[in-house]
């Protein structure tokens, strides 16, 4: 079977030619659905679900030490149970949160609530007493739920 130099280079030119635009195309694809895009809606609430119910874990059982023996805390227990393990583990969640980044259909409604997550925590670090009442994270809480979120993303004490 003769070949002719110039069917071997046809060949070898459509090859490369293939190589190249499946190439292309594959990083096409892959940088638009990395970059682009972001998390979708049932990814962000998976991922932020998650990260909510560590931080939820952690409070849960701190508040449950303190309060065994069905007993109020004093003010200093209080305090140490606000600033040892509140208010950190919800520093440490809003970091975790904020490192998410979700499509554009719902980044504004996820950037709210993150903002309101961020307010929470500096009024709580100002006054933790207001850990205590679930009145004052009603904004936060609410925009949580709106978004689909766990209760375990809730802040403050369950109402």
């Amino acid at each position: 079977m003769p070949f002719s130099l110039s069917s071997v280079l046809t060949r070898r030119t459509v090859a490369v030619g293939v190589s190249f635009l499946a190439l292309a195309l594959a990083g096409c694809g892959s940088s638009s659905n990395s970059s682009s895009s972001g998390l979708t809606k049932s990814a962000l609430v998976s991922k932020t679900t998650t990260i909510c119910k560590q931080r939820s874990a952690v409070i849960t059982a701190a508040a449950t030490k303190m309060l065994a023996g069905g007993k109020l805390p004093t003010r200093a227990k209080f305090g140490q149970l606000a600033f040892g393990t509140i208010i950190p583990q919800t520093s440490a969640e809003l970091g975790q949160l904020s490192a998410l980044k979700p499509q554009a259909g719902v980044a504004t409604s996820y950037q709210r609530w993150l903002a309101e997550l961020r307010a929470a925590l500096a009024k709580m670090k100002q006054n933790p007493v207001i850990i205590q009442s679930s009145a004052s994270f009603v904004t936060v809480n609410h925009d949580a739920k709106t978004l689909g979120l766990s209760s375990a993303c809730d802040v403050g004490p369950s109402s």
